[in-house]
């Protein structure tokens, strides 16, 4: 992973974000782009340079982010990670997807409450937007990542093989900070499986990881976003893989488990999904 980007809206989230981000490049030798979005419902990049002079407002916040996504960088020890500035206008989510895309971005660290959603029941819409139609993954951070944080890692699987081999996306990350992996099957009532086929899908899985420590875990719970939350706490876990199914047709790993997850825990949240 070469090229990470780090949506700013100067919240501390956000800060928290660039913090983790950081460090990953460091780990990687990887670029940061750091995007913030003055946010407007106008198709900006659709008007002429006339009619855009009519917005003297949005003129004048493009200009203000520009100068304080400057000072946010110089205001941090970045070291020797290369770090490219970007503003956009328009729907926040929106550019922030149209950037990844263009830009071919690998991994997009993001804050897991934007400015303004500070003790809301529920994470930002932007950021549930982000992380359910990027095609890269996505990591929602709510503090700054520390050492410990990248020991022990929990991937979540469904056992769904074709869901899994997006796994391979995430070699590189495991690669650059080498966790022990925790392969965890949250086995429900409503989608229970036996044991010992359980246990043949995992070892299955496991090799994919070859060169980590890996362990298997079948974890019984009524519902799969409170196991995952319950068997993290009592591992001590420092963050989650959560790869869900976009288009629905796992219904115990839709895509809104990571939401849910997300809200529940204070851990870093990875995820990546199909489709």
């Amino acid at each position: 992973m070469k090229k990470i980007l780090v949506p700013v809206d100067f919240s501390k989230y956000s800060e928290n974000a660039f913090l983790s981000a950081l460090k990953i490049a460091e780990k990687l030798d990887a670029r940061l782009s750091l995007v913030n979005v003055v946010n407007t419902m106008l198709e900006w990049d659709k008007l002429s340079t006339d009619e855009k002079t009519k917005y003297k407002d949005i003129i004048d916040q493009e200009v203000e982010a520009k100068e304080k996504l400057e000072a946010f960088v110089q205001g941090h020890h970045i070291g020797k990670v290369p770090v490219d500035i970007v503003i956009k206008v328009g729907v926040p989510f929106e550019e922030i997807l149209s950037l990844a895309q263009k830009e071919e971005i690998e991994l997009i660290v993001i804050g897991a409450y934007g400015r303004g959603t500070e003790g809301e029941k529920f994470i930002g819409s932007n950021i549930q937007k982000v992380i359910r139609k990027a095609s890269c993954p996505v990591l929602a951070v709510k503090h700054a990542l520390d050492g410990n944080s990248w020991r022990k890692m929990a991937i979540t699987t469904s056992l769904n093989s074709q869901l899994d081999e997006n796994l391979d996306k995430l070699i590189p990350l495991f690669d650059g900070f080498h966790p022990s992996l925790h392969l965890l099957y949250i086995n429900t009532p409503e989608h229970f499986m036996a044991d010992s086929k359980t246990e043949i899908l995992l070892e299955e899985l496991a090799q994919k990881f070859n060169g980590f420590t890996v362990h298997q875990h079948i974890y019984n719970h009524p519902q799969v976003e409170n196991g995952i939350v319950d068997f993290c706490k009592s591992r001590n876990i420092g963050w989650i893989t959560i790869v869900s199914d976009h288009k629905g047709e796992n219904s115990s790993y839709q895509i809104g488990v990571t939401d849910t997850v997300l809200f529940k825990t204070a851990l870093p949240v990875l995820s990546l999904h199909a489709g």
